[in-house]
Protein backbone atom coordinates (compact mmCIF):
# COMPACT_ATOMS: atom_id res chain seq x y z
CA UNK A 1 0.00 0.00 0.00
CA UNK A 2 1.38 3.37 -0.99
CA UNK A 3 1.16 6.19 1.53
CA UNK A 4 1.23 9.61 -0.09
CA UNK A 5 3.92 12.03 1.02
CA UNK A 6 2.44 14.95 2.89
CA UNK A 7 4.73 17.74 1.80
CA UNK A 8 3.58 21.32 1.94
CA UNK A 9 5.40 23.66 -0.44
CA UNK A 10 6.27 26.97 1.18
CA UNK A 11 6.30 30.02 -1.03
CA UNK A 12 6.34 32.67 1.69
CA UNK A 13 6.49 33.07 5.44
CA UNK A 14 4.24 35.19 7.62
CA UNK A 15 7.34 36.63 9.29
CA UNK A 16 9.12 39.41 7.47
CA UNK A 17 12.60 39.33 5.99
CA UNK A 18 14.02 41.21 8.99
CA UNK A 19 12.87 38.45 11.37
CA UNK A 20 14.41 35.74 9.18
CA UNK A 21 17.69 37.66 9.00
CA UNK A 22 17.73 38.26 12.78
CA UNK A 23 17.41 34.52 13.46
CA UNK A 24 19.96 33.67 10.76
CA UNK A 25 22.38 36.17 12.33
CA UNK A 26 21.90 34.55 15.76
CA UNK A 27 22.74 31.16 14.21
CA UNK A 28 25.93 32.57 12.66
CA UNK A 29 26.86 34.59 15.77
CA UNK A 30 26.77 31.39 17.86
CA UNK A 31 29.20 29.80 15.37
CA UNK A 32 26.69 27.14 14.33
CA UNK A 33 27.13 28.10 10.69
CA UNK A 34 30.17 30.04 9.40
CA UNK A 35 29.61 33.77 8.72
CA UNK A 36 30.27 33.36 4.99
CA UNK A 37 27.46 30.77 4.71
CA UNK A 38 24.73 33.42 4.87
CA UNK A 39 22.25 31.51 2.71
CA UNK A 40 22.61 28.31 4.75
CA UNK A 41 21.73 30.25 7.89
CA UNK A 42 18.66 31.67 6.12
CA UNK A 43 17.53 28.14 5.21
CA UNK A 44 17.73 27.04 8.84
CA UNK A 45 16.01 30.23 10.06
CA UNK A 46 13.18 29.87 7.53
CA UNK A 47 12.72 26.21 8.51
CA UNK A 48 12.46 27.24 12.16
CA UNK A 49 9.92 29.96 11.38
CA UNK A 50 7.74 27.71 9.23
CA UNK A 51 7.95 25.61 11.61
CA UNK A 52 9.33 22.54 9.85
CA UNK A 53 9.55 19.28 11.77
CA UNK A 54 12.38 17.95 9.61
CA UNK A 55 14.99 19.72 7.49
CA UNK A 56 16.77 17.40 5.04
CA UNK A 57 20.05 18.63 3.62
CA UNK A 58 23.26 17.23 2.15
CA UNK A 59 25.05 20.53 2.81
CA UNK A 60 27.67 19.91 5.49
CA UNK A 61 27.16 23.35 7.06
CA UNK A 62 23.53 22.44 7.71
CA UNK A 63 23.57 18.65 8.27
CA UNK A 64 26.53 18.76 10.68
CA UNK A 65 25.17 21.58 12.85
CA UNK A 66 25.26 21.03 16.62
CA UNK A 67 21.59 20.20 17.18
CA UNK A 68 21.69 20.93 20.93
CA UNK A 69 23.20 24.39 20.48
CA UNK A 70 20.82 25.08 17.60
CA UNK A 71 17.85 24.26 19.85
CA UNK A 72 19.16 26.59 22.57
CA UNK A 73 19.70 29.36 20.01
CA UNK A 74 16.30 28.95 18.36
CA UNK A 75 14.52 28.69 21.72
CA UNK A 76 16.08 32.07 22.62
CA UNK A 77 14.66 33.44 19.35
CA UNK A 78 11.22 32.05 20.21
CA UNK A 79 10.98 29.65 17.27
CA UNK A 80 10.82 25.87 16.83
CA UNK A 81 13.91 23.78 16.16
CA UNK A 82 13.67 21.39 13.22
CA UNK A 83 15.41 18.04 13.34
CA UNK A 84 18.17 18.16 10.72
CA UNK A 85 19.31 15.06 8.86
CA UNK A 86 21.00 14.20 5.59
CA UNK A 87 19.23 12.02 3.02
CA UNK A 88 21.99 9.44 3.52
CA UNK A 89 21.35 9.30 7.27
CA UNK A 90 17.61 8.85 6.73
CA UNK A 91 18.16 6.01 4.28
CA UNK A 92 20.75 4.37 6.53
CA UNK A 93 18.54 4.60 9.63
CA UNK A 94 15.16 3.67 8.16
CA UNK A 95 15.70 1.71 4.95
CA UNK A 96 18.42 -0.84 5.64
Amino acid sequence: MKVPWRFTPVTSLAAGRAVVERIARAIRDKGLIPPQEFHDSLIVAESALYPATLLVSSDSHIKDIDQTMLKITLDACGVACPLIASPRKIVREFFR
